[in-house]
């Protein structure tokens, strides 16, 4: 790693012009008698005569042994490139090029890991590298204690400030058994529609190229260590159509261990929404049913005992006092409820006091002050008259009431946004809900702040990011069988966050289906899995009819289906091999 770093240093300075030489820090374990530790002298020992590296590329920086006091490490011309320390680091050690930590030591606590991390967490000079490798720190290690560290280090950027989506990106975690095979030589593939013209490529390449068959189809497999640009253009050139070669760059990016998922290729995964024409102009279909006007005054005002009592539990209150002598005593307060009602001085003393009190105290930005005060009046007029309540004692519980009435009209509210949103749906509307290209929802091709990603068994090669988020088995099944159709090109789990997933409009919510994906024939495929439990209820049945319209509405290039565990190895495969 630190041979290729330089490497990459080196044709980073020819246009930077900024000298760079990347350090490995060595962190070894304690002397102590009774073990056989991996101590200093024994890693510099193992550098030496087991890698062939020169003395003087080595340099010890523990507590009684110093060879760095004095050494200008960052000039030009230093041959330093390897570091053995135990502690040291943690105590305010600081070198920009140290990029690689190597890490033998098991530590326990995730601070002082932390603190080791720290030290080849900087970015020399603080100026982003033309080539992306040098844009990172890399530790190799073998203890347990650094996957927690890693972790905690991922909670500690969040904590200052960074998304957790951001953090988990910074902190790439991988464990491995070690390999003690070439040093960094890996094998990797990728399928092509047909045979590379494999006389064309240079001869060393060659050695490293081979070309076999999987399930019917034949790859191309790669050995040797990150395939450089050169080697990346000249496979590219034995190759015939575009979609090889773009094979072939995800090969490249493999070998690399970079991410070759469609977003990071910087495949495009557009869908159409759902949109609504407004003055001629087509516009995402949002909250546009929230803007229609309704009627409050034409509601019912009266509210029934389930939506307003006053009875309450009694309560036993005591009034504790010390008289003349010093001697504390008490007594129980009995009808409290009406004592207090008789010191309520500041409360309404009228039923238009109470009804502009109520007025006041519930936000109705869409509704006139004519038709709320007419509502407010006829409901309190309707518990005086028809519930015999005194108005008393509708001030005393004017706060009760108060969210008994915020409820009443919020219940009306929603049902004229419901019917609002019906209408919006029929064909004749006035405002047609459609589909078209010309609004679509694009996933971002760098950012999938998943909470938790999917740690189970089954590993998908079609999955539009890196990895797919959370799924539990029921999900997870639902998405084996869609990576499994040959009709899809790439999917994705779909996210609850609206900047970075596909959404339909309901009445009161928002629904984010569970997964979509864009088919080859370029037609898209949107899935919604409900568990056995939930298939049939209101919620399901109104996501299935927006999910349904949009199907509808989509001209033949859009595909819904809501499935359970029951249905969906047969309905999903059927719904896209069988348009309609």
């Amino acid at each position: 790693m630190q041979a290729e770093l330089e490497r990459l240093a080196q044709e980073e300075e020819k246009t930077s012009r900024e000298y760079l030489r990347p350090i490995v820090l060595f962190q070894a374990q304690r002397n102590e008698k009774d073990r056989q530790n991996v101590t200093y002298d024994v890693l510099k020992k193992s550098l030496m005569a087991d890698f062939n590296i020169p003395e003087d590329q080595i340099a010890i920086a523990t507590g009684s042994e110093n060879e760095l006091a004095d050494v200008p490490i960052l000039e030009r011309g230093q041959p330093v490139r390897f570091i053995i320390t135990v502690d040291k680091l943690r105590e305010g050690w600081d070198c920009p090029f140290a990029y690689i930590l190597c890490s033998v030591s098991n530590l326990s606590s995730s601070t002082a890991v932390e603190q080791i991390l720290g030290r080849i967490l900087r970015l020399p000079h603080a100026r982003r590298k033309g080539r992306e490798e040098l844009n990172h720190a890399y530790a190799f290690a073998t203890s347990q204690g650094f996957v927690d560290a890693a972790n905690a280090l991922t909670e500690a950027l969040v904590e200052s400030g960074f998304e957790r989506f951001e953090a988990k990106a910074m902190v790439a975690l991988e464990t491995a058994p070690l390999d003690f095979g070439p040093l960094f030589t890996q094998q990797v593939s990728e399928p092509v529609s047909a045979r590379p013209a494999m006389e064309t490529l240079p001869q060393e390449l060659r050695a490293k190229v081979s070309v076999g068959e999987r399930a019917g189809r034949v790859e191309i497999v790669y050995q040797g260590p990150a395939m450089t640009e050169a080697e990346a253009t000249a496979i590219k050139a034995a190759v015939a159509t575009q979609e090889d070669r773009e094979a072939v760059e995800r090969l490249c990016r493999k070998s690399r261990g970079e991410d070759a998922s469609p977003a990071a290729m910087g495949r495009k995964l557009a869908v159409p929404a759902l949109a609504v024409r407004i003055d001629k102009q087509l516009e995402l279909f949002e909250d546009q049913f929230l803007e229609a006007p309704w009627n409050l005054a034409a509601c019912d005002p009266a509210l029934g005992e389930a939506e307003f009592a006053v009875k309450i539990a009694p309560a036993q209150v005591a009034e504790v006092d010390v008289d003349k002598e010093g001697k504390i005593g008490y007594r129980f307060v009995e009808e409290l409820e009406r004592q207090l009602s008789l010191l309520d001085v500041r409360g309404p003393k009228t039923e238009q006091e109470l009804a502009l009190w109520l007025d006041r105290e519930i936000e109705h930005r869409d509704i006139t002050q004519t038709d709320s005060s007419l509502f407010l009046r006829r409901m309190i007029q309707a518990l005086i008259s028809g519930r015999d309540f005194p108005l008393e004692q509708l001030a005393a519980h004017r706060f009760r009431l108060r969210d008994a009435v915020r409820e009443k009209i919020n219940g009306y509210r929603a049902a004229a946004h419901r019917g609002t949103f019906q209408r919006m749906l029929l064909p004749d509307a006035a405002q047609p809900v459609e589909v078209s290209p010309e609004v679509c929802f694009t996933f971002p091709l760098k950012q999938y702040p998943a909470v938790t990603l999917y740690q189970g068994p089954i590993r998908f090669g079609k999955h539009y990011y890196a990895l797919p988020a959370h799924m539990n088995d029921e999900e997870a099944a639902c998405a084996a069988i869609i990576e499994s159709l040959p009709e899809v090109e790439y999917w994705v789990r779909n996210l609850e966050r609206d900047r970075y997933a596909f959404w339909f409009p309901t009445p009161t919510d928002k629904f984010y289906p569970d997964f979509v994906a864009l088919l080859k024939d370029g037609r898209y495929l949107v899935v919604e899995f409900k568990g056995g439990h939930l298939l049939g209820g209101p919620d399901a049945e109104e996501k299935k009819m927006i999910g349904d319209l949009w199907e509808a509405r989509g001209k033949g290039l859009c595909i819904f289906r809501m499935v359970g565990k029951d249905d969906m190895e047969h309905a999903i495969p059927a719904a896209v091999r069988n348009p309609q």
